[in-house]
């Protein structure tokens, strides 16, 4: 039954990837070199323009924004997606009377957008990591440490899932409080987050991963109760 609820929810979603993905190749292609030089277009700058000045890979934060931007947008569309979309087709009561408990149906729900969000996102931002730490790709020296204000677009991804799943499942007027978790979501690891990308120091690191792994243990709880609890009438 899990398989079943897996494809469907895949089925449903799969889509939502595909203009979030195309924005991620695209900033991965200019990481790499491969992508926009200024006031020319599109070409591969380092055969067309050898002579230009290449930057050195993760030198500037337009990766790790594309992915915090782009990320976010795609969880919270997940998120939202499928359950309003349930509430729309007024598919949850059916689903409810599969024989399955309520948490393998969520548990299905979070595979799917598991596997949509790492394809269009995790998967861009672990080729440019790995081309970048390949010896020969590029002339200018790399640390992982350059890479962490992109893990922590990536990561964040989750917790802006979470807030939006339980503003789709929480109870109440569709303009009243059930959109405050995900409004601060979208302030706290989203607006400030951004701002935190250009100074990324190690005190920073430190406070910024465990409010992530706090606000996403904060959602989990709230998320799984709302589903066990409410009627979705």
């Amino acid at each position: 039954m899990f398989r079943a609820l897996f494809v469907k929810e895949l089925r449903e979603s799969w889509w939502l990837g595909l203009l979030p993905l195309a924005m991620m190749l695209y900033y991965s292609a200019v990481e790499t070199e491969f992508g926009r030089v200024s006031g020319i277009g599109f070409g591969f700058r380092h055969v067309s323009h050898p002579e230009r000045y290449h930057e050195m890979p993760f030198g500037t934060m337009a990766l790790a924004r594309s992915a915090l931007l782009w990320g976010s947008l795609l969880a919270c569309g997940l998120g939202l997606w499928q359950t309003f979309r349930e509430s729309q087709s007024r598919t949850w009561h059916f689903l409810f009377y599969r024989p399955v408990d309520r948490f393998t149906i969520l548990w299905a729900k979070v595979s799917a957008a598991a596997v949509v969000y790492t394809l269009a996102i995790l998967i861009p931002v672990l080729a440019v990591c790995l081309w970048a730490a390949t010896p020969g790709t590029h002339a200018s020296p790399f640390r992982w440490l350059l890479t962490y204000p992109a893990w922590y677009a990536v990561a964040a991804g989750p917790v802006f899932y979470l807030a939006a799943l339980f503003a789709g499942m929480r109870r109440g007027h569709l303009l009243g409080t059930r959109w405050w978790p995900l409004i601060g979501v979208t302030a706290s690891f989203g607006s400030i987050g951004s701002s935190f990308l250009p100074t990324w120091r190690m005190d920073l690191q430190i406070v910024v991963w465990a409010a992530l792994l706090l606000g996403g243990a904060l959602l989990v709880a709230p998320v799984r109760d709302e589903l066990h609890s409410a009627d979705f009438s």
